[in-house]
């Protein structure tokens, strides 16, 4: 746990966003500790997508708290809902990862919100 934890501390931010674009692509391994191993494998999948989305869901609670409250004591659950535990359900072979879209365009968003400023402002 602590060091999937410090993993997490790179970049607190950016992490969160590389685990939720990737973990669907990632081949998980047939036992997986956090989910009963007697169940057959389409349904251990469809349980590890149902606690991960449950799990990006927390996280994403305990950042907005976070943020709005600037109270960083809360950090290491957020750490844990948003990468901990989704990494743990899907523990496997991850291939390559993907840049998260959610960047490019928020990117998009902001340049086009800055040139339509621009042009409002020249007329």
């Amino acid at each position: 746990y602590l060091r999937k934890n410090d993993y997490f501390f790179v970049d607190f931010s950016l992490m969160p966003l590389m685990v939720e674009e990737n973990y669907l692509t990632v081949r998980r391994h047939a036992n997986n500790c956090l989910i009963g191993s007697s169940k057959r494998k389409d349904l251990q999948d469809l349980e590890a997508l149902e606690l991960a989305a449950l799990s990006f869901s927390d996280g994403d609670l305990a950042s907005t708290q976070l943020r709005r409250s600037n109270d960083w004591s809360l950090l290491p659950y957020h750490a844990a809902y948003s990468c901990v535990i989704p990494g743990s359900l899907f523990s496997g072979n991850p291939g390559r990862p993907n840049f998260p879209q959610w960047l490019g365009k928020f990117s998009s968003r902001n340049k086009k919100l800055r040139y339509y400023g621009l042009l409002k402002t020249n007329m």
